[in-house]
């Protein structure tokens, strides 16, 4: 991304990765950084008859490089689910990873 221009894209590797989603980071004065997928397991409801499975549900997470600005957005429709701040010792986000357990 680029101050005033940063986006989120999806796009279809089965077809000369034609971009298929474009999202606008919003507010547009974020530089959009580091940004990871990563998926969290969640237990169905054990009142439900079907027993207790568990799903995943897949989200990408990404940082911001100054503004200490974090966003989730769900999947695959690239949604904003939530925001946070964080901090870092130079004040920047650069790059964010998940490694499943």
């Amino acid at each position: 991304g680029l101050e005033q221009e940063s986006t989120l894209l999806r796009h279809d590797p089965t077809n000369q990765m034609k971009t298929l989603t474009k999202v606008p980071l919003t507010p547009t004065h974020l530089f959009g950084e580091g940004i990871s997928h990563y998926s969290i397991r969640q237990k169905s409801d054990p009142q439900q008859l079907t027993g207790n499975t568990i799903t995943k549900e897949h989200r990408l997470i990404q940082l911001t490089w100054k503004n200490k600005v974090g966003k989730i957005y769900s999947l695959p429709q690239m949604d904003t689910v939530k925001e946070f701040t964080y901090d870092t010792v130079t004040g920047e986000g650069w790059g964010i990873t998940f490694v499943e357990h």
